[in-house]
């Protein structure tokens, strides 16, 4: 903030705020690269900090600052210690990959919530609104999401212009059918979409919501964050109609996916990592502890 840093996540460290006046994070956030600081003693900047000569005595600083997808630093990504250190290049790179996965967390997370907002918006118009084809266009020209209806009793469905050109197939006809629906979603994903939308028509759900990938005109997959809803029951109590939107989520799996990437890959060689490692060899302990096999390591 203006006049406090505060610590959105921290180990080690008992402070959840100081001053911006005693901040190194702020001297960091000047100079807009990177901070290194390996002996706060001999550092005129930082020699009389209250920080370095009272708790938590801080000997050792790094910090690298945070930018957000519109280039704005919003924090830093730091370590400190209580003695001084030595800190190599390669040291500095390590640190920089963690920042930057921080950073894609945040902007990850920043995305999520704007396609939440949205979603309640979306919720909200429906609420208000009359059932009606009019409805529909409103919600889809408000949040630029396709807009799905699908009567249950007779498959049949209706997909909006949105809907089909998310996937390319603006100027062509698609068969208003649930089996049109199904033909176009990946293998890999169809027995959970299919479960997720009998939980919602048996009630087991009050809300339908899965992500899934989509074949697209091009031959391409898309992935898509479905929402959905039963609007109108049978006499028996059963599903008669239902409706929902599907937002275009790419971006964020293609984020997620490098974040993971980035957890388990060596950013240099492209091998598999240390944690990846452990990863295996413990799934791999597991199959061998179930199955009474033979495991053997050679490194």
């Amino acid at each position: 903030d203006s006049h406090r840093q505060w610590f959105k996540a921290a180990v080690g460290i008992t402070v959840k705020e100081i001053s911006r006046e005693i901040s190194f994070c702020t001297h960091a956030l000047d100079l807009n690269t990177s901070l290194v600081v390996e002996n706060t003693s001999q550092d005129a900047r930082f020699s009389n900090n209250p920080l370095v000569l009272g708790e938590p005595y801080l000997a050792f600083y790094v910090g690298i600052p945070l930018h957000n997808s519109e280039n704005l630093a919003i924090g830093t990504f730091c370590i400190m210690d209580s003695k001084p250190r030595v800190f190599t290049s390669n040291n500095l790179e390590t640190l920089q990959v963690l920042a930057n996965q921080a950073m894609k967390l945040l902007d990850l997370r920043a995305e999520r919530n704007k396609l939440s907002k949205l979603n309640n918006e979306l919720d909200f118009i429906n609420n208000a609104l009359i059932e009606s084809e009019q409805r529909w266009k409103f919600a889809v020209e408000g949040a630029g999401d396709g807009v799905w209806d699908l009567n249950i009793n007779t498959k049949k469905m209706f997909f909006s212009k949105k809907w089909k050109e998310m996937l390319g197939y603006g100027g062509k006809k698609l068969t208003n059918n649930y089996a049109t629906w199904l033909s176009l979603i990946h293998k890999d994903d169809l027995s959970k979409f299919v479960q997720a939308l009998n939980n919602s028509l048996h009630k087991k759900s009050d809300t339908y919501t899965v992500e899934y990938r989509l074949l697209c005109k091009d031959q391409s997959w898309k992935w898509v964050l479905t929402r959905g809803m039963v609007v109108a029951w049978n006499d028996d109590g059963t599903a008669q109609r239902m409706v929902g939107t599907h937002s275009d989520i790419s971006s964020i799996k293609k984020s997620e996916e490098i974040i993971w990437k980035q957890a388990n890959f060596d950013a240099l060689t492209g091998l598999p990592n240390r944690r990846m490692f452990f990863d295996q060899l413990k799934h791999e302990i597991k199959i061998m502890s179930r199955t009474k096999a033979m495991l053997a390591l050679m490194y």
